[in-house]
């Protein structure tokens, strides 16, 4: 086969960027670039935009893994030249060598894949390899049931497995399936086992990781049987593959901390639809099941952290300030659940600076739900305090440390924008004032919600605006004529104030791009 032709095959598989192919001469095999200095003429060589730079000699048959496959790449001496994202140059490169067996006519040596799956390191073109190799979908979890990289050779079409990979992680009631099978039997050396279950009746073989020289699991590996059958082969291979990827994962922080601490796996599982009934045994162990004022911080980071930072060295000072603290992690956030230290304060004055302090310095984002007594209701604060970073976010406020009970009625309006236009609720004396405002260069928007805001007090009132009473007397007879309010009942001060915080809410969404240009956009509110 030849080059043009082999390109034409691949992009049946996704996107491939010819840039050049003069070659008639048949490709014999593929390989990578390694830092040669001669290249076989029939050889297809596979490499990464930044080697290939770095090289004084160029193959004459390429394909080129890039971030952006439309810059100019005319300017490299290959006579054939084709460009890929550099997501799925391992993809193509699985693919290519498939397709190039199949042409041959060649019976397929399994064990030169060997070599190559000894140098990978990340997950996701193992997952492609072996999906290559064994000619069905892969899944590579992790201790807790948490989708760590999946293949997309073949696509999967079962209905409780595309769930899983869209959630990210087995669904509580599956794992407890899981655990009560032939797999909580398998040896941890790796051999395979064959599985299937009430809720997926496709066949599936399982191969336990574990890390060299450990007795215990850290992982496993998912083959589902749905374009070939289960074979030999397959049985052999799964011990090998998982011996291999267990030297990946025994890089992994996030792996490695969760590996025996019965608080994590607990405390995970509750957010992932764990009800205290299906944990109660761990609860009591832990304690847990005892009830004492408890909260919640969630805790997520802004910059290039590094894992092992975030998720080891962070936690660690976290604890040593919070002894009584325990932490679980999901979703590439840290769960902190803490017993409340005040009678009347969630935090005493000096855990509120170490909280800002190490956000600030970190740049983390640190979310604190409302207390709680009963373990029952964690997953409905951890919710809180995941809930709180989301709403700051989409309303543009850079706070390092932010609570859920100042951001209450920001909750209930963005729950009610699912099902409702909010801005519908805003008193139409609010629109009065801003379009009276507009007309005649005032500003008896802000006089008004200054007013409401330090409790209809004149004195207030003048002093915040840094005008005088008499001033301030003049703006409100002129607000009462021009809405015809009556601020002396206390309903029509609640529709006022209710509708001032939609129109901040609305306002800063607005300005933070998360919002429709509509009425918020003019009800701008000063701080």
């Amino acid at each position: 086969m030849i080059f043009n032709e082999l390109i034409g095959v691949l992009q049946q598989f996704g996107s491939v960027r010819k840039i050049r192919g003069e070659s008639v001469n048949q490709i014999r095999s593929v390989d990578f670039v390694k830092n040669q200095t001669k290249f076989d003429d029939e050889v297809l060589y596979f490499s990464s935009h930044q080697l290939l730079d770095c090289q004084k000699n160029y193959p004459s048959l390429c394909i080129i893994g890039a971030e952006n496959v439309y810059q100019h790449f005319d300017s490299l001496p290959s006579e054939n030249l084709a460009i890929v994202e550099a997501r799925h140059l391992q993809n193509m490169y699985n693919h290519a060598r498939r397709i190039l067996q199949l042409d041959s006519g060649r019976p397929v040596k399994h064990e030169e894949w060997l070599p190559i799956i000894n140098e990978m390191t990340n997950l996701y073109d193992m997952s492609n390899t072996l999906a290559t190799i064994f000619e069905n979908s892969i899944v590579i979890m992790d201790i807790n049931h948490r989708v760590l990289a999946y293949s997309n050779v073949y696509p999967i079409n079962d209905p409780v497995w595309s769930e899983i990979i869209e959630k990210g992680h087995l669904l509580y009631e599956h794992i407890t399936d899981a655990e009560k099978t032939d797999f909580s039997l398998a040896p941890n050396t790796g051999e395979a086992v064959t599985l299937t279950c009430w809720a997926s009746p496709l066949r599936k073989l399982c191969s336990k990781i574990a890390l060299e020289g450990d007795e215990d699991w850290i992982g496993y590996i998912v083959m589902l049987e749905s374009e070939s059958s289960i074979s030999a082969f397959h049985l052999e291979w799964m011990p090998m593959v998982s011996r291999i990827i267990s030297k990946i994962l025994a890089q992994d922080p996030y792996i490695t901390s969760m590996k025996n601490s019965l608080y994590k796996k607990t405390l995970y599982e509750m957010i992932i639809g764990a009800t205290p009934a299906n944990v109660s045994t761990n609860l009591q162990y832990l304690g847990l099941h005892l009830l004492k004022p408890r909260f919640v911080l969630v805790i997520e980071h802004l910059n290039t952290i590094s894992d092992e930072q975030f998720l080891i060295h962070i936690p660690q000072r976290l604890k040593q300030q919070f002894p009584d603290s325990h932490a679980t992690f999901y979703n590439d956030q840290i769960v902190l659940l803490l017993l409340q230290q005040e009678e009347t304060e969630v935090l005493t004055l000096s855990q509120k600076k170490f909280l800002v302090t190490i956000a600030s310095k970190e740049g983390l984002r640190i979310g604190i739900s409302n207390t709680f007594e009963s373990i029952a209701e964690f997953k409905e604060h951890y919710e809180q305090a995941k809930k709180v970073l989301t709403i700051t976010k989409q309303i543009n406020e850079r706070v390092p440390v932010c609570y859920y009970k100042d951001y209450l009625f920001s909750d209930l309006l963005s729950s009610l924008e699912k099902t409702t236009t909010v801005n519908n609720f805003c008193h139409p004396a609010l629109k009065q004032l801003k379009h009276y405002d507009e007309i005649h260069d005032t500003d008896l928007f802000q006089t008004l919600f200054s007013y409401l805001n330090h409790s209809c007090s004149l004195k207030a009132t003048a002093d915040a605006l840094f005008i005088h009473r008499n001033s301030l007397i003049y703006r409100m007879e002129r607000i009462k004529k021009v809405t015809d309010i009556d601020l002396t009942d206390s309903n029509v001060r609640f529709q006022l104030q209710v509708s001032f915080q939609i129109a901040r809410y609305l306002s800063k969404k607005a300005q933070a791009g998360e919002s429709d240009i509509t009425i918020e956009s003019n009800l701008e509110m000063k701080q």
